[in-house]
């Protein structure tokens, strides 16, 4: 059973209103200490917002976030004077933040200098963090002429080269290749087995699916959902997802057959393929009949398959609800 010591932070009652506008109200949020928690939402949905509400970069119109502090042991405002809590935090941004005219090691020496760090400290955080994230034998290379999964795990060492207690990272996969985004997944998760509580925010809810232990659905300016995402997906996931492909890419006779069903919904016609995407909520059984009953006497179907929805997907369909 989870106790309230757990609470590493706690987000109560959080607005944030920029230029007149409201982005986000009444946000409450847990996180635990020790865990990874995905803040998930589509673009514009305000979890950039709040990352930097939380770091102190944008003002916080009302409510209060409060951090279970060991040496009081009790929970404080951060609010109330946030210079004191900013090596509490390290963050690390869509777009990079670290000096490419300078090397590796100048950057992490830049960033360690900005905190009250004791020399022999900052020297031990910088091997450790060059370590963690694997740029040791890079560490005299200028930034600028880093790959770009190394410029990535030069953002987040610079991000945790004063060791934070919580790092932030804002979609830290943007715009990077299948295989880059695994070696940045096998970072974080280094980082947060290392003791780093760590909130992502991302709208890749298949993505983070595996490594979070909770996530928080952001929409409509609130929070719709906190929990784990396979409670999420165990609530949500009563809707499969059928996908039939014809032979010569004519689907018009499959089409008119499944328009007379109305338990089965046409999600997606991919006119180039030839293939139809469906959802139902029925039963096994109810789907396996409908199936059937468009098999039958039908040549030009190349392949069925039932699927359960991707976690993206689901996500899609409860935005759109």
């Amino acid at each position: 059973m989870r106790k309230a010591d757990d609470d590493l932070l706690r987000i109560g009652n959080l607005a944030i209103i920029l230029g007149g506008k409201t982005i986000l109200e009444n946000i409450n949020i847990n996180v635990r200490d020790g865990e990874m928690l995905g803040l998930v939402g589509v673009s514009g949905a305000g979890k950039t917002s709040l990352l930097n509400s939380i770091i102190g970069y944008y003002p916080v119109a009302r409510g209060d976030i409060l951090y279970n502090s060991p040496r009081k042991k009790r929970l404080i405002s951060i609010l109330d004077k946030f210079s004191n809590f900013r090596g509490l935090f390290g963050f690390s941004a869509q777009n990079p933040s670290f000096y490419p005219e300078l090397s590796v090691m100048e950057n992490l020496e830049y960033f360690a200098s900005l905190y009250n760090i004791p020399d022999d400290i900052k020297v031990q955080n910088i091997e450790r963090a060059l370590k963690l994230v694997k740029l040791h034998e890079h560490k005299n290379a200028i930034a600028k002429n880093l790959s770009g999964g190394m410029k990535k795990r030069l953002d987040i060492a610079c991000a945790i080269v004063h060791f934070p207690k919580v790092l932030l990272l804002d979609e830290p996969t943007s715009d990077m290749d299948p295989l880059l985004r695994i070696q940045i997944w096998g970072l974080v998760e280094d980082i947060n087995k290392s003791g780093t509580t760590i909130i992502v925010a991302s709208h890749f809810l298949s993505e983070i699916e595996h490594i979070c232990d909770r996530i928080v659905l952001i929409h409509n300016k609130r929070v719709e959902f906190e929990g784990s995402p396979k409670h999420f997906r165990n609530i949500h996931a009563k809707t499969k997802e059928i996908h039939i492909a014809t032979r010569d890419g004519k689907y018009s006779v499959i089409l008119k057959k499944i328009m007379d069903m109305p338990f089965l919904e046409v999600k997606r016609v991919l006119k180039k393929k030839g293939r139809i995407i469906i959802h139902s909520k029925e039963s096994d059984n109810v789907i396996n009949n409908a199936i059937s009953k468009l098999l039958r006497g039908e040549t030009n179907i190349s392949d069925v398959e039932v699927t359960n929805p991707s976690m993206d997907m689901l996500f899609k369909l409860f935005v759109e609800k």
